[in-house]
């Protein structure tokens, strides 16, 4: 129960981490586009 609950959290650490990831890479992608235009 523990270590499944332990597993849980790592993988919500996991999904904010990409979550982050993706938002820079947007951002950035979006000043990109920005500057193309």
């Amino acid at each position: 129960m523990l270590y499944s609950f332990m597993a849980l959290q790592n993988n919500q650490n996991f999904l904010k981490n990409q979550a982050k990831i993706l938002k820079k890479l947007f951002t950035s992608f979006h000043l990109y586009l920005i500057i193309l235009l």
